[in-house]
């Protein structure tokens, strides 16, 4: 499959016009969903689909300077085209990808996406990333998601470590792993890039046998 993408390459190029569609329409083939995950009555987690797309770009785009404030990306996505060529880079096949995205579902409205990244096999451990629109913020959304994603990476995929990573001036993103009795693991310096420039991250890590001990008590249920 490695050298596969160069050949698709060249024969999309002959006609862009027949071939796109024809990838396009082959997605639901090769990107299987993951499990959705219910959180509660009014949240749950979606793989995403690809009839997702128009309503992802638009949720963007609406969120757009608001997410620019920590997320360089956004600036690269600029059409559903962009939204499109994201939608073929999912990969649920395998939490350690770092293409593992959910549509956090509020309400029956996408509100934002959360994933796991940074999959390193040999440590069995990944990282969360999350987002969301500024008008459903202040509603414990992300912390509840996390909450749950937790259950589900420990229970399902017996993960030894999950780490939360936030760019220390990003206070509100910080607030979710303090929350959920995260430990603090220090601060890589110069380890992420926002719109070019370096900036240190806070790391945030939870164990699993720290997890099993928080469930115990009940100080990670809601």
């Amino acid at each position: 499959m490695v050298g596969a993408w160069p050949v698709w390459q060249k024969i999309r190029s002959l006609n862009p016009g027949r071939w796109l569609p024809l990838r396009d329409a082959l997605w639901p083939i090769f990107h299987k969903p993951a499990p959705e995950l219910q959180v509660d009555s009014e949240l749950e987690l979606r793989s995403l689909r690809w009839e997702d797309t128009p309503r992802l770009f638009q949720l963007i785009e609406s969120n757009r300077s608001h997410l620019q404030t920590w997320l360089s990306w956004v600036n690269k996505v600029r059409s559903v085209d962009d939204t499109r060529s994201f939608m073929h880079y999912l990969d649920y096949r395998d939490i350690f990808s770092g293409r593992w995205v959910y549509g956090i579902w509020y309400k029956e409205d996408m509100v934002g996406l959360m994933d796991f990244n940074e999959g390193e096999r040999e440590f069995m451990q990944v990282s969360i990333g999350y987002w969301l629109s500024r008008e459903h913020q202040g509603k414990g959304i992300i912390t509840r998601c996390v909450r749950r994603a937790l259950d589900y990476a420990f229970e399902e995929h017996r993960l030894r470590k999950v780490l939360i990573k936030c760019a220390t001036g990003n206070l509100r993103s910080q607030a979710v792993p303090l929350r959920l009795h995260f430990a603090w693991e220090g601060i890589e310096h110069e380890s992420g890039t926002l719109h070019g420039e370096p900036v240190n991250m806070m790391i945030y890590a939870m164990r699993y046998h720290d997890w099993k001990e928080l469930r115990e008590e009940g100080s990670v249920n809601p």
